[in-house]
């Protein structure tokens, strides 16, 4: 935190490079998630432990990405070493929801969850949640965390409510030279952390 305010962080500032992708870092113990009483009826799982051409099409839809970053994606995700789970979510036979797990030194960390607008609400992500907690439970996972957009307030309202406590947040510099734009490879400066822990 400090060391960041002082050293790295306002220098990309003063140099050109602008802050974007402010993310926010939640975590539980498992067991809180486990007790979650997420079942919803109907809804059906299917994961997998590398992210294939299905799992990746429902991501682009479900997140409203264009088709044309799929192949980034997709070299994002084979570069995973860790254990993963990409796991989706079907109701009446259509993916409705989608989500990433990744197990890691007794953590399990969850990525890209996101429902499609016309089911949220409706209890998809909590079971989402669940579900990957579970899977991590079986790969030795003792604690979750998971990543937010500090702009995504409604899901910030779920996590909270699922028993996710706020952890630290960091966001990207990217040089305003680049002529690639948004799209341009993330500068991750030294991450900004809140001063503020959790109490176990």
């Amino acid at each position: 935190g400090a060391a960041s305010r002082r050293g790295v962080d306002p220098r990309c500032r003063v140099v050109g490079f602008t802050a974007e992708g402010t993310c926010a870092v939640y975590w539980v113990p498992w067991m809180a998630v486990i007790a979650l009483p997420a079942r919803v009826n109907g809804l059906r799982f299917k994961s997998a432990s590398n992210s294939n051409s299905e799992w990746l099409d429902s991501f682009l839809r479900i997140e409203g990405h264009d088709e044309a970053k799929k192949r980034d994606y997709s070299r994002i995700m084979r570069a995973i070493g860790p254990p993963a789970c990409f796991l989706q979510a079907s109701l009446d036979g259509a993916v409705i929801g989608i989500g990433m797990g990744v197990a890691e030194r007794d953590w399990v960390g969850m990525f890209n969850i996101a429902t499609s607008p016309q089911h949220r609400r409706k209890g998809i992500g909590t079971a989402i949640v669940r579900a990957l907690a579970e899977w991590g439970l079986e790969n030795g996972a003792a604690d979750a965390y998971l990543q937010v957009m500090l702009t995504n307030s409604t899901a910030i309202n779920l996590y909270t409510k699922l028993g996710f406590r706020y952890l630290y947040s960091y966001h990207y510099r990217v040089a305003q030279s680049d002529p690639r734009g948004q799209d341009a490879a993330r500068r991750k400066a030294a991450p900004r952390r809140s001063s503020a822990r959790p109490n176990p």
